[in-house]
């Protein structure tokens, strides 16, 4: 081949185009993509759920709960009480002997939505229906969650009581405002006594106004 020729063609060769590489990772892209990260727990809040024969305090950091039946010391529950609320309760104390045939003097310990009372006996705790009670007006009180221990709350509608399995005593009386009617269910186990919660209806019967435990049909 002519020298010409040759030169010619390796010119050529070397100005044609090489091997197109590989596209490289788009970098800016990979950056922008978020990690999932682990969300933080959520914990349920502290609860109080009464019952017939007592109360128990669910802590919202599943530590032990806190468990009170009716007859127990006080000092203890209140403590407990002033703790899980995070305030010092209102406090009335009932002048002695002002009572009712079913009733002896209670003191009041109340945290909003929350109260319990305090008999004030000259015997012993355990030798009384009602050594202490409760009361609900609210569904929660300082972010704790107070319901039944059949998971009725304050504000739920008046149907899920009727809708009780074994259904609730009813009990029903006039009186200067009007006709009242009570609800009893979750009955004592204990057959020596005759204590249950009571629901308490708004004045239209719609929904739960107020929870007593205990409360007992023979005494209300």
């Amino acid at each position: 081949m002519p020298l010409a020729a040759l030169l010619l063609a390796l010119a050529l060769t070397s100005c044609a185009p090489g091997p197109t590489p590989p596209p490289s990772p788009n970098v800016t892209e990979a950056a922008a993509t978020p990690i999932p990260s682990t969300p933080e727990p959520v914990l349920e809040p502290s609860e109080i759920v009464v019952g017939p024969d007592g109360f128990v305090v669910a802590h919202a950091d599943e530590s032990a709960p806190f468990v009170f039946a009716w007859a127990d010391d006080p000092a203890p529950a209140l403590a407990e009480l002033e703790e899980l609320f995070g305030a010092a309760p209102e406090v009335t104390i009932a002048p002695p002997g002002e009572g009712s045939p079913h009733y002896a003097p209670s003191d009041s310990y109340s945290w909003d939505s929350f109260t319990i009372f305090v008999a004030q006996l000259d015997r012993p705790r355990d030798e009384y229906l009602m050594p202490s009670f409760v009361r609900l007006t609210g569904d929660e009180s300082h972010g704790v969650r107070l319901t039944s221990r059949l998971g009725i709350s304050v504000g739920d509608d008046i149907a899920a009581v009727l809708l009780l399995n074994p259904a609730p005593e009813v009990l029903s009386f006039p009186s200067d405002e009007g006709q009242i009617t009570y609800y009893y269910a979750d009955f004592s186990t204990d057959p020596a006594v005759s204590r249950a919660v009571l629901f308490g209806p708004a004045p239209d019967g719609s929904v739960v106004e107020r929870i007593f435990a205990p409360r007992s049909p023979q005494d209300p």
